[in-house]
């Protein structure tokens, strides 16, 4: 099996340093998030040290705040983006071209809902330099069925998405009309 290590950006850049020598041993598939994906230096002389991938980069926020800096410097292996943190489609598929001709890879991370997991999916398909598409098991078999109907399905570890148009997502009647939930409407004119 494939291992990768989520370090969640709570290492400093020396301890990160010292953990990723320690641990290539395993032949990791890649190391997340080591570091701040905001400390694009430190990431960098992380990333020419390292023997295995470095992946880094879900929690960037829009795409103008971060991925032209982590493409340009070079900071990462894997650019590791959320759609519905990046700014959503429009803003992550320059982001994709840009790290595809830099050569690095993207993936995308799940924990946002079953409708970003679909979309998720879709672009995933669609880019050429995709690895990964993250899924948060736990939640995938928790509340995601709670929420919505048509997500991708998830079938000895690969996840296949429908043939339904567009994300094939749709929400369930129980959970929009459910006393915890808000729904906002907007018409355009």
């Amino acid at each position: 099996i494939d291992l990768y290590l989520e370090l969640h950006s709570l290492w400093q850049p020396e301890a990160a340093h010292q953990l990723v020598k320690e641990v290539e041993r395993f032949s990791l598939s890649w190391v997340e998030d080591p570091i701040r994906a905001d400390n694009m230096g430190q990431l960098a002389r992380l990333r020419e040290k390292a023997t295995m991938p470095i992946a880094c980069g879900e929690n960037l926020g829009s795409g103008a705040n971060g991925y032209p800096a982590m493409i340009e410097q070079q900071a990462v292996d894997v650019m590791i983006m959320d759609l519905g943190w990046c700014g959503g489609i429009t803003d992550a598929l320059p982001i994709i071209s840009a790290s595809d001709e830099a050569g690095m890879t993207s993936a995308f991370h799940d924990c946002t809902g079953p409708v970003s997991l679909a979309v998720a999916t879709q672009v995933s398909l669609a880019s050429p330099n995709t690895s990964v598409q993250e899924v948060a098991r736990s939640f995938w078999h928790g509340w995601y069925p709670q929420m919505a109907n048509g997500y991708p399905d998830l079938v000895g570890g690969v996840l296949l998405a429908n043939d339904v148009p567009g994300h094939g997502c749709e929400l369930t009647r129980e959970f929009l009309s459910s006393a915890r939930s808000t729904v906002r409407s907007s018409l355009l004119k």
